[in-house]
């Protein structure tokens, strides 16, 4: 069983989507504890709290329904390896670069609370939980995601290698692990597996592969998959989406730090502007890096971005490369 053209687009679509809504709960200096005015209030529970955490639920989703597909077609063996090659290293990389830019004006002389808190943790600590993440004290807690989006991912391909098994069996499991957190220190969002392990039954069980409109995205979203043209238009930000993702906490703190030098840090008046269009910034950034990219060596590309693209001759798949990094 395929994705049809139907369901290609809506992943395309919904990716975007999900990654903004992801990225809003990560804006500076955070939604939660800060005091904010009622427009932002409202605006920050439905984005963070709701639309946010949601997002992460449709895209370990559609990751384990993309993991389900191509172990038809993969080994166990080459599943692994390339969501070492497109998760894991990648979110090394960027770790490694946010860590090394925390530690910069310590470096210069000019210390901050960050590069305080990161000298005191000591080399290998910065290695070990802020790098590596093997622990979840990642440098950069967006990246997180990407930790247990790999850890999960191992775990899931695994289930589907046992013959006869249906993942949706052990979906009552894996929530009364969760419940108890027993999935630590493998997991530490078990939900992300949960959703991953749904998405992979799904898929097992033949289901026809037709999400309705009304499910695809809650409220805002909604009205965007509805618009053909529109959609359209967000589908084509597929490609850049992933190394939006990557680096959006790096380019966000570095226009906060420029937002609060002009317009101070308060969380309330002019900041819901701030808000709402820092992760449309991360994505325009995203997209100007992404072609200077494919200039870089293969080995570079990768660790960036989890894969080697080389310059495109004319308009070369655009459609297909939406949903690539998230399978």
């Amino acid at each position: 069983m395929a994705i049809d053209v139907d369901m290609s687009r809506q992943i395309s679509v919904l990716r975007p989507i999900c990654i903004f809504f992801m990225m809003t709960v990560h804006v500076n200096p955070g939604f939660s504890g800060q005091p904010h005015d009622w427009p932002m209030v409202l605006i920050g529970t439905l984005e963070v709290n709701i639309l946010g955490r949601s997002s992460v639920a449709a895209l370990s989703f559609i990751s384990g329904l993309l993991l389900a597909m191509t172990a038809e077609r993969s080994t166990l063996g080459d599943q692994m390896l390339r969501r070492l090659q497109t998760v894991y290293l990648p979110m090394v990389f960027w770790a490694s670069l946010f860590a090394a830019l925390c530690l910069l004006p310590a470096l210069l002389g000019a210390p901050t609370s960050a590069s305080r808190t990161l000298q005191g943790q000591g080399p290998a600590l910065i290695l070990i939980e802020g790098i590596l993440n093997l622990f979840g004290e990642p440098v950069s807690p967006a990246l997180g995601y990407l930790r247990d989006l790999a850890a999960a991912s191992v775990i899931t391909a695994l289930i589907l290698r046992v013959p006869r098994l249906n993942p949706g069996w052990l979906l009552p499991v894996i929530l009364g692990l969760a419940l108890f957190d027993l999935l630590e220190p493998l997991v530490l969002r078990p939900s992300i597996l949960l959703f991953m392990v749904a998405g992979a039954a799904f898929y097992r069980t033949g289901l026809p592969l037709r999400v309705p409109r009304w499910a695809a995205m809650a409220g805002a979203a909604l009205v965007l998959l509805a618009h053909r043209d529109i959609g359209s238009r967000i589908a084509q930000l597929g490609e850049v989406t992933y190394l939006t993702f990557l680096s959006h906490t790096i380019v966000i703190s570095m226009l906060w730090m420029v937002w609060k030098g002009v317009f101070g840090a308060q969380t309330t008046g002019l900041y819901i502007v701030f808000f709402l269009g820092a992760p449309l910034v991360a994505f325009s950034v995203a997209k100007l890096a992404y072609g200077a990219i494919d200039a870089l060596p293969p080995a570079l590309q990768t660790a960036m971005r989890g894969k080697v693209r080389r310059r495109p001759q004319a308009d070369a798949g655009g459609r297909g490369a939406a949903i690539r990094s998230g399978g």
